[in-house]
């Protein structure tokens, strides 16, 4: 019994590592998928945001197992969950602790320095007031004539109340943050962080809490240092101060993307109802892709036969089109396998694919049908040109050359050449055939017919050109 027990908890020990690993989202979706997931913070506990081809695509609620499929249901998931990753109410409670006993510190200081130097009985605003004050208490009595004492003291009264004012807004704009998480809170809090830095950095050097010891207080320094009561030692603390800081900053620029987070809900509400609907409909969405497919199968079977009956060799050509049709057996397993998003994500493929397999075929076809048309318009031009003008035999020859390279089976990569040469041997025809039509040869052009040799040029070149326009109209035109 004992050992059934152990093995019982071993299960539901790997159950719960396999919920853990793959997670609850798993069950909306299919086998194999590729996806991300973003865990979000939410005061009911965690959430699971799903990124299928990186759209943020639906969430699911760990807390009841079920996505969440209204804006209503999205937006404070993703703002509770901003505010999270934002670690606001850290930084609240932490910077909170720090003000405590940073105020502390202060009002130590504060209380003695004033006590010292007898401000806390007499008001310190000019020379004779502070000089008043000063005399006041025994340890100011034995300063107050050294050389910018009494202006010491209405520095450090003007300071020492910036900085206490600074201190006390701090403390409200905590107090107001506490209620709000927002960027607005986030941006208050940490201006008046570095307000509250400065002034500390420059109080902390002030002339009262210099002595001996200091940069610039010991002989020939150019320092006035009187050691005359305690400060609160900021270069200890400010470290620990810059580090809540830059956490305040860092909240201040999370917080910003809150604006966003509405629209942000209605896309993700948008992706959620059609994952849904794909969900629900799969099956038929993709029979109609297989059909799709199959017809630009059916096509292209066509059109790969052709090429084989007009005796072109496009081992290329069918290789891919090989591949292709393998791919279309790949996308039917994965649907048999119930993978039918990759399936459907495949055939999409594939269909384009085929438009790519169309184009050289159609490729292969034309240009054998163009030396087809060629090498009958050649054939045309001879036959009407006569048997007795003495360019015809090697025109024929070479007609009869290129005729029996183009018989048989021809290579793909070799049809642009036979396109080429058969089309200089059409253009060479032509002309061949409007010299015989005009009887125009080498020796003709040494004529010493009197009215041909004074003829102009021009009207020469005139004859020339309409025989030959007469000549293609005479060759094509009877067919």
């Amino acid at each position: 019994m004992k050992n059934i027990l152990i093995l019982i908890s071993i299960a539901l020990l790997c159950a719960n590592l396999f919920a853990q690993t793959y997670g609850i989202e798993m069950k909306y979706l299919e086998p194999n998928m590729t996806y991300a997931v973003q865990r979000l913070n939410t005061p009911n506990g965690q959430a699971v945001l799903v990124k299928i081809e990186g759209n943020e695509t639906f969430i699911v609620k760990e807390w009841d197992g079920q996505i969440a499929k209204t804006k209503d249901e999205i937006y404070p998931i993703l703002k509770s969950s901003l505010a999270s990753s934002s670690e606001y109410e850290k930084a609240m409670n932490d910077t909170v602790d720090f003000l405590e006993k940073m105020k502390g510190k202060f009002l130590y200081s504060h209380d003695e320095c004033f006590r010292l130097s007898g401000m806390d009985k007499f008001d310190c605003h000019d020379r004779e007031s502070c000089v008043l004050a000063a005399f006041s208490t025994p340890i100011s009595l034995t300063v107050v004539n050294a050389d910018g004492f009494w202006q010491a003291m209405l520095d450090f009264k003007n300071q020492d109340a910036a900085l206490l004012a600074e201190l006390n807004g701090l403390e409200n704009e905590l107090s107001a943050g506490s209620i709000d998480v927002s960027e607005s809170n986030s941006a208050k809090i940490y201006s008046r962080m570095q307000k509250i830095d400065g002034l500390e950095q420059t109080l902390d050097s002030h002339p009262f809490f210099l002595d001996g010891s200091d940069e610039g207080c010991g002989f020939g320094g150019d320092k006035v240092c009187y050691d005359f009561c305690p400060s609160q030692n900021w270069s200890k603390s400010r470290q620990e101060f810059l580090v809540l800081q830059t956490r305040w900053e860092n909240a201040k620029t999370i917080l910003g993307q809150m604006s966003a987070q509405d629209e942000r809900a209605s896309n993700i509400e948008a992706n959620t109802l059609q994952w849904l609907e794909y969900t629900k409909n799969r099956d038929g969405i993709w029979a109609a892709e297989l059909a799709g497919v199959q017809t630009k199968k059916n096509e292209l079977d066509v059109g790969i036969a052709q090429v084989e009956y007009e005796k072109i060799n496009d081992a290329p050509l069918l290789q891919e089109y090989v591949f292709w049709v393998l791919k279309i057996g790949q996308a039917e397993r994965l649907a048999q396998d119930g993978q039918f998003y990759n399936a459907i994500k495949l055939t999409k493929n594939i269909a384009n694919e085929s438009d790519k397999i169309s184009l050289n075929v159609n490729s292969d076809l034309q240009a054998r049908e163009n030396i087809s048309i060629k090498l009958s318009n050649i054939k045309l031009t001879l036959q009407k040109m006569p048997t007795t003008f003495e360019p015809r035999a090697q025109i024929e020859q070479e007609y009869v050359n290129l005729s029996a390279q183009t018989n048989g089976v021809v290579d793909a990569a070799s049809l642009q050449g036979l396109i080429y040469r058969s089309d200089a041997l059409e253009q060479k025809a032509l002309v061949a055939y409007a010299q015989s039509q005009l009887n125009i040869l080498p020796q003709t052009n040494a004529s010493t017919n009197g009215e041909n040799a004074n003829a102009p040029a021009q009207d020469i070149f005139s004859t020339i050109i309409n025989a030959l326009m007469g000549a293609i109209n005479s060759v094509f035109g009877g067919k």
